[in-house]
């Protein structure tokens, strides 16, 4: 498939602007989906490996490093966030392009799952390979895999007591992240189609789109958005489930309309998920 990417011209304040507000959210997700898969127990392969316990401890403990890393870079130059980390998914989309658009069309992630897909910290001087960190998050997303897949097998098999949660959308806002950080950085028709795709589903679909005033369907928004916000905050002591539920009784439909209104996205385009999450927790 010939390549329909070019460079975006956004300058380098605005590409670290836009990273800074979409990679912690990608990162929260990512250790919330190993948290919950030790907590499981769970247990999955991918194309190239088992995936034991040794490998997702090890994958853990990369992923905090690479947590460590980017924090000491948030305090530093656009320059150095952009070198070390922006740099990073732009490698992985050129190392992976022709895949990765070939998916686009096919709204799905198999580029993930086909390979080993590794986000690679080495800041530039660096003097020995200890410092180089990388983070196979193609494992990761297997992980969100078997979490969506074990949960569905519970629902199944326990429809009155098992409900819908948070992780049947894990591997969709992962891809989702992603392909925001790569749209930071590159212009692509396809890239573009499948961000709004998922934008779609998660904000409720075709109905949301009948009327501005019309309140859309955000609970997939609420359920991964208080996921991820607790766990920026592990010294709360509240229950995310008792702040899905008050977030579900206070956005009552007036409410929505006002709350949806003042993030006020332009015509025939809808705000993005973090955006609207972000919104909803400033009027509590």
């Amino acid at each position: 498939m010939a390549s329909t990417a070019s460079e975006v011209n956004n300058d380098k304040s605005t590409r670290v602007k836009l990273f800074k507000t979409i990679f912690p959210s990608l990162l929260t997700l990512m250790e919330e989906s190993i948290d919950k898969f030790i907590q499981g127990s769970l247990f999955t392969k991918t194309k190239f490996k088992d995936l034991d316990s040794n490998q997702i401890k090890h994958i853990k403990k990369t992923l905090l490093a690479y947590k460590r890393a980017y924090k000491i870079d948030d305090e530093g130059s656009d320059e150095e966030m952009e070198r070390c980390q922006l740099y990073s998914f732009k490698r992985i989309w050129l190392d992976n392009e022709s895949q990765i658009e070939h998916c686009l069309v096919e709204s799905n992630a198999k580029w993930l799952r086909d390979n080993d897909v590794i986000l690679k910290y080495w800041p530039e001087g660096g003097s020995s390979a200890s410092e180089k960190i990388l983070v196979n998050i193609s494992d990761i997303y297997e992980m969100t895999i078997k979490l969506k897949e074990t949960h569905e097998k519970k629902m199944r098999d326990y429809p009155d007591d098992i409900k819908p949660d948070a992780v049947l959308n894990y591997p969709i806002f992962m891809e989702y992240y992603i392909y925001k950080i790569f749209n930071i950085m590159i212009t692509n028709e396809n890239l573009q189609k499948r961000i709004k795709e998922i934008e779609t589903k998660a904000s409720g679909g075709a109905s949301a789109r009948k009327s501005r005033t019309q309140t859309p369907d955000v609970s997939a928004i609420i359920d991964v958005g208080v996921d991820l916000f607790t766990k920026f905050q592990p010294d709360s002591k509240m229950d995310p489930k008792a702040v899905k539920g008050v977030m579900n009784n206070v956005l009552n439909p007036q409410k929505m309309e006002k709350i949806m209104s003042s993030i006020n996205p332009k015509p025939g385009e809808r705000p993005d998920i973090a955006q609207i999450f972000t919104t909803l927790m400033s009027n509590f």
